[in-house]
């Protein structure tokens, strides 16, 4: 009776190790890139793009080209306010973005369990705000709130809300439910459970995506400039304007030399925010101290505090510097009825 109870075990161990298997390709999966390189063919012969095309426009672009060299910069105190400005903006509308898209990321997530018509909702505010480009946005916060850098603001916030939602919420998904299973299990309520569980392991990952978001928005904002957003591109369409095309490419420099500056940045704010960013490093939460119930302190672990207070003093005055006026706001109030009601019916050409 022993033998017969104790047979089938070297049968499961052997099936455990067992290497796993691999479905088949199905047609459909196997015929995607194909289908893929059709449409892009396809989109290639109905915008008329070819060689000869190409080749026929060359001679203007040497021509556009050698108007724009060499690039000229114009009164640095000027470029710097315009510079500053558009950063500022940048930081403004990522940083208004980062906060509400953690509550929608949180409810969008498959691994919500409140209630449907709230997961619903978040889910079409996410693709909502993502499918409304932030130039149509920033065109209709011109309309409603004036000129500035407020409608630049606003306009970023509005579109990036989506991307960075969206993202969080793979983010949200992806994670392991033990954890968050074990502390419901404890008692904890669904605000601690996320915090607990959630939210901590989710930081880096937040981190990454949110300076990932703001390189995209600094090269946004410097485009809403061009429909009077503020920021640096409004010098860039007053220099196209008037066909001073070197000035055009001093400014094009500047904001490239910006990108590669802040894409330095962010590298050092990851290695700093990631717990394990390099091999050979100890799994441990806080690096060992004198004795086991003190835990020491290091640079990085102190910094950390030091490099979110200075986050979100920098995010303030990003707020501050939109130029806010609550009573212009106010008065701007009507001017959003009017124009959402302009709006329906959608009309629809042929």
């Amino acid at each position: 009776m022993a033998n017969a109870v104790t047979a089938p075990a070297p049968a499961r161990a052997q099936s455990r190790t067992a290497p796993p298997r691999f479905r088949r390709r199905t047609p459909l999966v196997a015929a995607l890139p194909a289908a893929y390189v059709a449409v892009a063919l396809f989109g290639t012969w109905w915008v008329d793009l070819s060689v000869a095309s190409l080749a026929a426009g060359w001679e203007d672009t040497v021509r556009l080209l050698g108007r724009m060299f060499p690039p000229t910069f114009g009164a640095p105190g000027e470029i710097a306010a315009l510079l500053v400005q558009t950063l500022l903006i940048a930081l403004a509308g990522t940083g208004l973005a980062a906060l509400a898209s953690v509550p929608l990321a949180a409810a969008a997530a498959s691994t919500f369990t409140g209630s449907r018509p709230v997961q619903v909702a978040a889910r079409a505010a996410i693709v909502l705000t993502r499918a409304v480009p932030s130039l149509v946005f920033a065109i209709i916060f011109v309309r409603v709130f004036g000129l500035g850098p407020m409608a630049g603001g606003l306009a970023i916030a509005f579109h990036s809300v989506g991307m960075i939602a969206k993202m969080l919420a793979d983010s949200f998904e992806e994670q392991d439910r033990l954890p968050a299973e074990a502390a419901r299990a404890a008692g904890l309520n669904r605000l601690q459970v996320f915090a607990a569980t959630v939210w901590s392991r989710a930081v880096p990952a937040f981190t990454s995506i949110v300076l990932y978001r703001l390189d995209i928005n600094i090269r946004a904002s410097a485009v809403l400039g061009l429909v009077g957003a503020g920021g640096i591109g409004v010098a860039l369409q007053s220099a196209m304007g008037s066909l001073n095309y070197r000035r055009a490419a001093g400014i094009v420099l500047i904001i490239i030399a910006l990108i590669l500056l802040l894409e330095a940045l962010s590298v050092a704010i990851q290695r700093r925010v990631s717990t394990h960013n390099r091999a050979g490093t100890n799994p441990v939460l806080l690096p060992a101290g004198p004795e086991p119930h003190r835990p020491g302190w290091d640079l990085r672990r102190g910094g950390r505090p030091g490099l979110g207070l200075g986050a979100a003093a920098l995010f303030g005055y990003a707020l501050w510097s939109l130029e806010a006026d609550w009573l212009r706001v106010q008065d701007s109030l009507p001017n959003v009825w009017i124009l959402v009601s302009g709006m329906f019916p959608p009309a629809f050409s042929a």
